[in-house]
């Protein structure tokens, strides 16, 4: 039996490891609910564990900000900056807001938001949030996961 030139071994290659990915990785069929997205930050993988990666109604109250902006530049200000977990082609793109499970827009949508109706803010590396909202989420420097009353 005669080998395969290399040409067609590489491309066979290649054509296999698409299929996996996309088989692995397909955009899911059903957006999660606003609960799944919040819960990976108390429950979930271990980068969102505990409180580093979350910000509670306390916690926003105790820096007597005026508005949600202020608020999370007050007590977690590497939430505003791109995910350390950025791919190399995103790394000068700002993380996305996301309203109960909703894309609003740019960090600028956190003044839109008031503070007083904020229940919890959770920041998400991308792979997290590609994870928890879909592979076509607007997360390429992360998310600022914002969840109202």
């Amino acid at each position: 039996m005669r080998a395969w030139p290399p040409i067609v071994r590489s491309a066979t290659l290649a054509l296999l490891g698409i299929v996996a990915a996309v088989a692995c990785f397909g955009t899911p069929s059903v957006l999660p609910s606003r609960e799944d997205v919040f819960a990976s930050a108390t429950t979930g993988t271990p980068e969102l564990r505990g409180s580093t990666m979350r910000l509670t109604r306390s916690d926003l109250a105790k820096t007597q900000a005026t508005s949600t902006l202020d608020a999370i530049e007050r007590s977690r200000p590497d939430f505003l900056r791109t995910s350390d977990r950025a791919a190399m082609v995103e790394r000068n793109t700002l993380p996305s807001v996301y309203l109960d499970g909703h894309f609003v827009g740019g960090l600028d949508a956190l003044n839109t938001v008031p503070l007083n109706v904020v229940r919890e803010v959770v920041f998400m590396h991308p792979n997290e949030a590609r994870e928890r909202l879909g592979s076509r989420c607007e997360c390429g420097g992360g998310v600022v996961a914002i969840r109202t009353r």
